[in-house]
């Protein structure tokens, strides 16, 4: 053991500015506080280590993960959460003066509990944006709007009294977190300043208290210069929002403590250094002594070193440093977080004890070696997901509960790692971190993703070098002694420059066991890990192997590659019905060197819950007398107020001559404010980027795109009603404002058409452009009305009215749907005009509730530590390779292993967990029985590994791994024999074919050349007739790289089908009888034939060929049929893989037989509707009606199939699932294949091709059956036809 004592050592281990003001910035000569970024607080204690001071031993031993339920427990604290005085002013303009007196009259204010955001308590807006900034523009830094109308100001006050027995002790005041700046007063006097939201402010109140109750007052503004660094991709909340406690110190303190535990070179021996840092404010220099007694796992004492320093009283106090060594130390991992208990008791010259302050320390080495990052020598593999502190009640002030269901819920799914993004989190979770096994990355609260990466990054801007540097240091001296860190991080999205320099070069020199990350730096200096975005696959393997990363450089030298791995910080963006394709990325990241994994973006989504508003009816004035209903809404102002999504139409596909005139009262804008639309590629009414008025259509030849007409903004615009209106005569283009023509632009041409439907008051291509204001009345014609009709305002109905809409005559109806909340995004709140990125908050894999997506079930197996692979399906060997990084197989799980066929469970056992070092693979063979195959039967067989004792985050039997595999024993089934089969009728009009047979009708519609009816015991099977479809509602990735116009050319391809040719053909002996049928698609420049074959036993073989003129059609997002159920139709039963939700590029689920209803099959947590419960792979699906009779679908060999209460168009018209209109009849998609749902970007990236359907000839087949109520599905989908 060594020990050295540094008499003279500064107390501080860095300087901020507290206490002083700073010089105000070049430019900006009267700066004041909340516009300073050189001010980056003011009074602030330094910051330290987390710690909680306690009086003995055994108060130190009960504390818990660090919150002020944990913090109580000691006689040294107080907390001062709970209900508070507080005012709420929208801006500046409503600050209240002399509120911090203690006279002033607070007898009318409301409370507010602390910590909250206040927004969550009906003061203000919650605000989500992305990449903007939540104030209108010009961003001028460090200038923010006091008068914006959401620079909320939040004034608090409470009284407090202090303990007797801290008589003597000094008194300290902790904001573990304000958003974003606040003044304290106490008594009436100005303590000080806070910026910095995400890590704590602490001030030394004692010179300010006075005997009894004394006045806290905070003055908190939503918005101040450092929120130019706190643009994180999050809800904008203020107030305070994390723990205020008071806390009392002696005048001898240990100020802070650095604990260094790591291994020595061959890892087996723990080497134990702590420095301590001792304050003493006696005015008197004194001697001290520090005694660090550690404690095993088991509460064996393994160490008890003893420090003793001289501590001077002129702020410089004393610091001394120890290291030891522990034999036989128990390492610290994800794996196993094995953490040893420290007692720092520090005592007086006299030998008595002052305080006591726990510690948890975590054994474990972080190094970069070759290219790779080890953990304790090993090379680990990050499975990890970004982490934002959210809750949909609480808003940002989450609680502790919540962080343990997160880390359960991750460990459960084989989750090892967090990256908090963007910004420190609360003190607890590091401790529960420590305690459960997550690696994490820290992350600075630093991001500017507002001003860019270029020139006006404030990471070049020399002002602001002090606030970046700030940010780090608090990050890093709060949570030094974190042995879940693994990597500090500079920040996010914030370019680079040299004020990161200056941020990585003190973070290395402060704490060289731990590496640094900054994606933005890409290759330069400050960055020890490549931690790109969500590159594609295809990336990481040029990365692996030496060749050309994106624009750096023609090849990226070795060097780089054998000092920096890569670890993709951003992956797999989970929005809405995404993660596909991930195994593209981990096959490669389990092969090759350098990769080593990434955080996938992310784990939760930030949706707030929120009371369903008011539903609504709206009827249509025009010829056409659309019914709408409107399920979500206010009035204002006598005014249905909101975007109004029109359902798809033909009559408002206009693309020849037309006019949109709407009525309209301003509010101001900074984007684009849309009145009336049709996607961004038709056409449009709108406000252009907050300055002019504009009317354009999309040319249809897409030789010149947008055409548009534009005018400057009358000086009266905002807060007055005007009629604007755009006209097109098919020569020119003409804006018009309260019946004044304003522009012109030629246009000869015709206009596109877009596969997005109109919408009034927004845009149903880009949500965000909802209209800034109140829309009283809309009308399209589709005509080009002339000047002086639109001068007229008593204008009636006509026939080239297409939509009139008076949004004053909404009328309220009740909600079609029993539930009260729902999961609330960007534009859920404010007026129209508010800032907001809609439904980006929300790309979790669990929903705002920690519920799982059905895409964690794809992340849980892909993540699972134990892989199996087939060695020998017919021997029944597989090759076993353990992923642990520290683990024995043998040492974690127990396996079990079952036979299936059909679904049904054959066979069962434990299999032996052979002795398996990790990353060690290893041949086992299944004890299988030897059967004989039942002709027609798929046998599976699965191995499950699950824990072999109880964990902290999972029981005993817990499943962490599973694998299925499908044998090669097969038995054909027989053909059916035609001959026995009961005869069928035909029977022919001039409009329909029938084909009658025993307890069943088929009838097909001649004219339309469509299966129409499916009759069986007198109950009809089919609603609407099966019909060819190459649609799909968009998903959130779909919606993002705008399917609507890239496939657009398939959304209505079925529509307009022309027969060509039909034909009824009978078997001699009258078994069988073949309708053959032929279309032209017009819309797809595609023909589409179908044969028919009608069985004896009531079996209906569909055999379809798609035909296209042309391939170099845009890729389908699916191609198979449609048909609509009648209502009643309530069970689905299938076998194929799930439960849960399956598709082309995400399809990791077991085979099996599994039934639910239809209702559950729509997946209702999608915040925004799309594309749901589809299932691949699919081998039969039954459909049964409540009254026993049923359809089954049976793929010949595989079906993809989807059956949803919901059309195609109601799932792309509807914003909110609570917005869907109510039905029971039963679409049923019977296709061959839809795309695959992607994730490697939520923005412009495409499902990868191995996973996209070429436009080419494609045939495929199915067979539909009726059955009555005591027959089996699964026996008759085993049926052979000839």
């Amino acid at each position: 053991m060594m020990m050295h004592t540094n008499l003279s050592g500064a107390l501080r281990t860095l300087t901020l500015l507290t206490g002083i003001l700073a010089a105000a910035a070049p430019g900006h000569a009267e700066l004041k506080e909340w516009q300073n970024p050189k001010l980056t607080g003011v009074n602030n204690q330094a910051p330290h280590a987390n710690l909680v001071i306690c009086p003995d031993a055994r108060t130190a031993r009960q504390i818990g993960p660090v919150s002020n339920s944990e913090r109580v427990k000691s006689p040294y604290y107080r907390s001062l959460n709970g209900k508070w005085k507080y005012h709420y002013a929208t801006n500046h303009a409503g600050r209240v003066p002399g509120f911090w007196k203690p006279e002033f009259d607070d007898s009318r204010w409301n409370t507010i509990p602390v910590p909250s955001n206040v927004e969550k308590h009906g003061y203000g807006i919650p605000i989500y944006v992305n990449i903007p900034y939540p104030w209108a523009q010009p961003w001028t830094p460090p200038l923010v709007p006091e008068n914006d109308p959401n620079n909320t100001v939040n004034s608090y006050r409470r009284t407090f009294s202090i303990p007797r027995d801290w008589a003597g002790r000094r008194v300290l005041l902790t904001f573990d977190g304000v958003n974003s700046f606040f003044f304290l007063w106490i008594n009436g006097h100005q303590v000080g300043l806070g910026k910095d939201s995400r890590t704590p402010v602490e001030f030394d109140i004692t010179p300010y208290l006075k005997p009894g109750e004394n006045l806290l007052a905070v003055e908190n503004f939503r918005w101040c210069d450092g929120s130019y660094l706190e643009d994180q991709d999050f809800w904008r909340m203020s107030g305070i929002f994390r723990d205020v406690y008071l806390w009392s110190v002696a005048d001898l303190h240990v100020r802070d403590f650095d604990l260094k535990a790591g291994l020595d070179g061959d890892y087996r021996r723990g080497v134990f250094g702590l420095r301590v840092t001792v304050e003493n404010t006696s005015g008197t220099e004194t001697l001290a002594s520090v005694e660090a007694e550690l404690f095993d796992p088991a509460g064996r004492k393994v160490a008890q070193p003893n420090m003793q320093l001289r501590v001077k009283p002129d702020g410089t106090g004393g610091q001394a440093e120890i290291s030891t060594t522990v034999p036989d130390v128990l390492p610290w991992s994800a794996e196993t977080p094995h953490l040893y208990k420290l007692l720092l008791t520090l005592k007086d010259s006299a030998g008595k004890v002052v305080e006591v302050i726990p510690a948890n320390v975590g054994f474990r080495t972080v190094e970069i070696k070759e290219g790779n990052l080890l953990v304790n020598g090993r090379r680990i593999l990050f499975k990890g997901v970004n982490r934002h502190e959210t809750d949909p009640d609480l808003g940002q002030a989450i609680t502790v509960e919540s962080m343990i269901r997160d880390i359960l819920l991750m460990k459960q799914n084989n989750i090892n790692a967090v990256r908090c993004c963007h910004y420190p989190n609360q003190p607890a979770w590091y401790d529960l971190c420590d305690r459960y096994g997550i690696y994490l990355i820290d992350e600075a609260n630093i991001e500017s993703h507002g001003m860019g990466y270029g020139e006006k990054t404030l990471a070049r801007v020399p002002e602001w070098r002090e606030a970046h540097l700030d940010r780090t240091m608090r990050m890093v001296e709060r949570n030094k002694n974190h042995p879940s860190i693994v990597i500090w991080s500079l920040g996010n999205e914030a370019g680079n420059g040299p004020n990161f320099e200056a941020t990585y070069d003190w973070i290395k020199q402060r704490d060289p066991t731990r590496p640094v990350h900054y994606e933005r730096a890409i290759f330069a200096r400050n960055t020890d890990i490549y931690c790109p975005m969500y590159p594609p696959p295809s990336q990481l393997k040029d990365y692996a192997e030496g060749k050309a990363i994106g624009s750096w450089g023609s090849k990226l030298p070795a060097q780089d590659r054998r000092t920096r791995p890569l670890i993709m910080c951003e992956y797999s963006h989970a929005m809405g019905n995404s993660s596909g394709n991930m195994w593209l990325y981990w096959d490669l990241i389990y092969t090759l060197p350098y990769l080593q994994g990434g955080f996938i973006w992310d784990w939760v989504d930030q949706a707030q819950r929120k009371p369903v508003p008011s539903a609504y009816t709206l009827r249509d004035r025009s010829q056409h007398g659309l019914q709408l209903h409107l399920p979500g809404g206010q009035f204002i102002e006598g005014q249905l107020a909101g975007a109004v999504r029109l359902p798809d139409a033909p009559h408002l596909d206009i693309t020849g001559p037309l006019t949109l005139e709407a009525t309209v009262k301003p509010s101001p804008a900074s984007g684009h404010s849309t009145m009336i639309s049709k996607g961004d590629t038709q056409w449009a009414l709108q406000v252009a980027n907050g300055r002019s008025l504009e009317f354009f259509v999309f040319d249809a030849a897409r030789s010149r795109g947008w055409v548009t007409v534009n005018a400057p903004l009358p000086e009266d615009w905002l807060g007055r009603w005007h009629t604007v209106a755009g006209t097109f005569d098919g020569r020119e283009l003409a804006l018009f404002l309260d019946g004044k023509r304003l522009a012109t632009t030629p246009f000869e041409g015709r206009v596109a058409s877009a596969a997005y439907p109109v919408e009034i008051g927004g845009n149903a291509e880009h949500p965000e452009r909802r209209f800034a204001g109140l829309v009283k009345e809309a009308r399209i014609y589709a005509r080009a009305l002339s000047p002086a009709e639109l001068a007229r305002a008593s204008r009636g109905a006509e026939p080239a009215l297409a939509l009139w809409l008076s949004l004053d005559q909404a009328k309220p109806v009740p909600t079609p749907w029993n539930t009260r909340d729902y999961w609330a995004f960007g534009g859920d709140y404010g007026p129209p005009g508010t800032p907001s990125d809609q439904n980006f908050c929300c790309n979790g894999l669990v929903t705002p509730d920690r519920r799982p997506h059905p895409g964690l079930h794809e992340v849980k197996h892909i993540y699972q530590y134990i892989h199996s692979r087939p060695a020998d399906l017919a021997a029944r060997t597989l090759q076993i390779r353990n992923w642990y990084d520290f683990l024995n197989l043998n040492d974690v799980v127990e396996a079990v292993w079952r036979l299936t066929a059909d679904g049904a469970e054959l066979q069962t056992g434990s299999l032996p967990v052979p002795d398996l070092p990790p990353r060690a693979s290893k041949p086992i063979t299944i004890p299988v029985k030897p059967f004989a195959p039942e002709p027609g039967r798929e046998y599976f067989l699965e191995v499950s590994f699950r824990l072999k004792t109880d964990q902290p985050w999972a029981p005993k039997g817990h499943e962490v791994a599973w694998d299925q595999f499908k044998l090669p024993d097969a038995a054909p089934a027989p053909a059916l024999n035609t001959a026995a089969m009961p005869r069928l009728a035909l029977s022919e009009t001039s409009h329909k074919t029938v084909v009658t047979g025993k307890d069943f009708v088929v009838t097909f519609d001649k004219q339309a050349g469509t299966l129409t009816s499916l009759k069986f015991r007198g109950a009809e099977l089919i609603e609407s007739p099966l019909r060819p479809d190459f649609w799909r509602a968009p998903t959130d990735n779909d919606r993002g790289r705008n399917m609507a116009r890239s496939q657009g050319f398939w959304r209505y391809a079925h529509a307009g089908a022309q027969l060509t040719s039909f034909q009824a053909l009978s078997e001699a002996d009258g078994t069988a009888i073949v309708i053959k049928t032929a279309h032209r698609l017009p819309k797809a420049e595609a023909a589409w034939e179908t044969d028919y074959t009608v069985y004896g036993s009531g079996d209906v073989q569909v055999a379809a060929r798609f035909k296209p003129d042309k391939t170099d059609r845009p890729k389908l997002p699916r191609l198979g049929m449609q048909m609509v159920m009648p209502q009643g139709f309530d069970r689905i039963e299938w076998f194929g893989p799930g439960p849960h939700e399956t598709y082309l590029d995400r399809k990791d689920a077991r085979v099996g037989r599994y039934a639910g209803t239809v209702r559950d099959q729509f997946y209702w947590d999608y915040v925004e509707p799309g594309e749901s419960g589809n299932k691949t792979e699919v081998r039969w699906a039954a459909l049964t009606h409540r009254k026993g009779v049923g359809l089954l679908a049976v793929g010949l060999p595989l079906l993809s199939v989807n059956a949803l209460h919901h059309t195609t168009d109601d799932l792309q018209s509807a914003e909110h699932p609570f917005e869907l209109p109510r039905r029971d009849l039963v679409v049923l998609n019977l296709d061959l294949v839809q795309q695959g749902v992607g994730g490697d970007d939520s923005w412009g990236a495409w499902p990868h091709p191995q996973y996209l359907i070429p436009c080419e000839e494609t045939s495929y087949r199915f067979r539909l059956r009726p059955f009555g109520r005591n027959e089996n599905p699964a026996q008759l989908a085993r049926q052979r036809l000839p």
